[in-house]
């Protein structure tokens, strides 16, 4: 199989993913999310991780409450959140470009997909 038909394959489930990671944390209720942690480290150990309060930051994030994001998780909200934004944006752009017969390099979430297969 080669690499084209290998990214075509996974164009479907890369919008999905992308749709229902932010449908899931849409629609996810702040006060669901809020109710507790669900740090299994924490829980563990009762030391906080650097990904504590992701689920709580995202959350916020989607509902457009980007100080009490920060407040949960400020690598989240800083870093990790608009990398996600970015590279599916990308990815999508990159996929329609494909749909219309343009010639495109890879997107750095096909990259980052297929780099066991490139190295």
């Amino acid at each position: 199989m080669d690499m084209a038909s290998k990214i075509k394959k996974t164009a479907f489930f890369r919008l999905v993913f992308y749709l229902f990671v932010v449908l899931f944390f849409a629609l996810l209720p702040v006060s669901v999310a809020e109710s507790g942690s669900l740090c299994v480290f924490y829980r563990a150990f009762g030391l906080l991780c650097p990904a504590c309060g992701t689920t709580r930051a995202m959350t916020n994030l989607c509902h457009f409450q980007f100080a009490r994001a920060f407040s949960f998780n400020p690598l989240l909200v800083c870093f990790l959140a608009p990398l996600f934004f970015f590279c599916a944006a990308q990815d999508i752009v990159t996929m329609i470009r494909r749909r219309r017969g343009r010639e495109t390099p890879l997107s750095f979430a096909e990259f980052l997909l297929l780099f066991p297969y490139l190295w």
